[in-house]
């Protein structure tokens, strides 16, 4: 990009591509390149993007170069997000298996990034849930990352649902192949709780990355 090399998370959840306003700053591209974005964009937890706008910049790709409209937003510690938008108009599917992206164009080895360690994957709400006092429901989530390979993996409760004085979701060997997964939620304290539609409540790790 630019001539500068640059990480991009390829998220099949995002329906356009993404530019951190942070590396935006760096590639020196002058502001008055960036069109305003009618529509608010949202992150997978819900949160609202701080967009700066949208323009226009050459990607380069397994040596090919496309011009694509990116638009450029706050992504905390992502340098960028490779969407939808750019897979589906140039062909791109991803091999998970071989951990490969592949076009008409071109053929690339996706690279794991080191800060998800062995994380692969991310469980989102596909509904708002409301969780009364003292008590236990299902509710269905939305896996969304790549599994390289891996038929199984093993669900796992995020920090702020362990403990007695939190929600609780049980781990649990399940299957990758699915998108999506049903899982408990227990509610062991006296007030009633409510967990928002796309809220990040649980990650997945490869079976046998870590001991139980």
């Amino acid at each position: 990009m630019l001539n500068t090399d640059i990480s991009m998370l390829i998220d099949t959840g995002s329906d356009v591509t993404l530019l951190s306003s942070e590396v935006f700053k760096e590639l020196n591209i002058s502001k008055s390149l960036l069109k305003g974005v009618s529509n608010q964009l949202t992150t997978a937890d819900g949160d609202s993007l701080e967009v700066m706008g949208r323009t226009t910049i050459p990607l380069c790709l397994g040596g090919n170069n496309f011009e694509h409209s990116v638009i450029v937003a706050g992504l905390g510690g992502l340098s960028g997000i490779l969407g939808m938008d750019f897979l589906c108009t140039n062909r791109v599917s991803i091999d998970t298996a071989e951990g490969r992206l592949k076009s008409p164009k071109f053929e690339v080895k996706l690279k794991r990034h080191a800060t998800f360690n062995n994380v692969c994957a991310r469980v989102h709400l596909t509904d708002t849930v409301h969780i009364p006092a003292k008590s236990e429901v299902f509710v269905e989530g939305e896996i969304r990352g790549n599994f390289y390979g891996k038929p199984e993996g093993c669900l796992e409760p995020l920090p702020e649902f362990k403990g007695d004085t939190h929600l609780l979701m049980p781990k649990s060997v399940v299957n990758l192949s699915k998108s999506k997964v049903i899982f408990s939620i227990l509610n062991p304290t006296a007030d009633p709780r409510i967990l928002k539609k796309v809220q990040f409540v649980n990650q997945y790790k490869t079976s046998g990355s870590e001991n139980s």
